[in-house]
């Protein structure tokens, strides 16, 4: 392996032989446990797949507070990717039961 640098001497590159280079690309094709074609967000969501106790006790607040229409704008963002984070979930869900 060599690195390619920049004239600041910052590694911004790297040159692999041909053998690593087909392991590390064809590897995740035969490998079920690889996730590919999953955006950001639902990557993040999979990650935390169960809210952590914090983030519940939030949702549950923010929930509680949206059904009494007592939603601040911040709040409502923030109620709107907690929401996301679980459909994502959800449907990474039943994509795996297929």
């Amino acid at each position: 392996m060599q690195y390619i640098t920049n004239e600041q001497g910052d590694r911004v590159g790297v040159v692999l032989d041909l053998t690593t280079y087909q392991r590390l690309t064809n590897a995740p094709r035969h490998d079920p446990e690889c996730l590919l074609n999953l955006s950001v967000a639902e990557l993040e969501a999979l990650a935390e797949s169960k809210l952590a106790p914090a983030k519940q006790e939030n949702l549950s607040v923010l929930l509680e507070k949206n059904k009494e229409s007592q939603l601040s704008s911040e709040e409502s963002t923030t109620l709107d990717i907690l929401l996301e984070q679980i459909d994502i979930t959800g449907y990474k869900s039943l994509y795996e039961r297929r």
